[in-house]
């Protein structure tokens, strides 16, 4: 007679030579350790395994580090699925970072949206920024139009100095105002992208909804974070060189258009819109913490991103803090 004797598994523990089960509410990783109470704020009903609690998470079901997550209005650390940590469309460190393999991208600071359709969100993208250069093609002529007598009797040395200063307020009324209808008139396009949250912040737009048209490009979601970031410094400077090119085109056929005067409208009203932006999506980049059960520091704002990754540490001081300076000193000096 051919008898095989199984080694103790995790739930049990080796007592007199017998693997006996862990009783309720102990549990056991190591069957030649005995049974240890379960931690707080966590389950340990499988007897094998550590699961937290709702709000709560650690790194993976054999880990005693049971840390809190986030509390918000989104639930993320769910833990409704057994062991599972995360809800729907979260994932890594503190369920505070998307699931990208599953089409969730970042709609906002930590938070996770669907990509319904990659390619009808990657012709959201085109169909916005076609439909946001217009609105301020037609805004920067209108602000010009308006301040024509400033701009003639000042002639060409302070040009910036002579716009309406109540074109600023103007101007953020306006696209304000703008949004709020664009908000409520196509939610659901906004929420195929992913944009509900970033109503009225030009840069967050740029940064968070071209997520969805990277993946329908196919671009690997861990490169999204660099090319969000060159996204959000070059978008003003992108949409100053579309607009005065189109204007340039005008005058050939509209001899009344001063490009001077309509470029310096343009810089200042695109500095207005994005300018807050720019700078608090690039002051996230800067901000590392620690979590329990992760080796290394994360982005604040980015969970899945390491801070001692040798691309971030050169993205944080040859692209972010330049940029950071350029914006929250230099433009505001040069304009003001």
């Amino acid at each position: 007679i051919l008898l095989n004797f199984r080694s103790c598994i995790p739930g049990e523990h080796l007592i007199d030579n017998t693997c006996q089960k862990c009783p309720p509410p102990t549990f056991s990783i190591d069957p030649n350790l005995p049974c240890m109470n379960c931690p707080a704020n966590a389950d340990c009903s499988d007897q094998a395994k550590i699961c937290p609690r709702q709000n709560f998470w650690n790194p993976d079901p054999y880990s005693l580090k049971i840390t809190p997550c986030r509390i918000d209005d989104v639930l993320r650390c769910a833990n409704d699925n057994g062991c599972r940590n995360c809800a729907e469309g979260y994932a890594g460190p503190l369920c505070e970072t998307c699931n990208f393999k599953d089409q969730y991208v970042e709609t906002g600071y930590l938070k996770c949206g669907k990509c319904k359709d990659l390619n009808l969100s990657l012709f959201y993208s085109v169909l916005a920024f076609v439909i946001f250069t217009v609105y301020k093609l037609g805004s920067i002529y209108l602000v010009h139009d308006g301040n024509k007598k400033f701009f003639n009797n000042d002639g060409t040395e302070n040009l910036e100095k002579s716009v309406e200063r109540s074109f600023y307020i103007k101007a953020f009324l306006t696209y304000t105002q703008l949004m709020s209808v664009l908000y409520m008139g196509t939610s659901s396009v906004l929420t195929t992208l992913g944009l509900t949250s970033q109503i009225g912040n030009p840069a967050s737009l740029v940064a968070y909804g071209a997520q969805c048209s990277m993946l329908a490009l196919g671009i690997d979601y861990n490169d999204f974070l660099y090319y969000q970031t060159y996204m959000v410094i070059s978008s003003p400077i992108t949409e100053l060189l579309v607009i005065v090119g189109i204007f340039s085109i005008s005058n050939l056929f509209v001899k009344s258009i001063n490009i001077r005067q309509i470029s310096v409208v343009a810089v200042l009203y695109l500095i207005i819109s994005f300018q807050p932006g720019i700078v608090g999506n690039l002051s996230q980049l800067l901000s590392c913490r620690e979590i329990d059960g992760v080796p290394n520091p994360v982005i604040a704002a980015h969970a899945h991103w390491f801070c001692d990754d040798s691309r971030y540490i050169s993205l944080k001081n040859f692209v972010a803090i330049p940029s950071l300076l350029i914006w929250c000193f230099i433009v505001p000096v040069i304009i003001f």
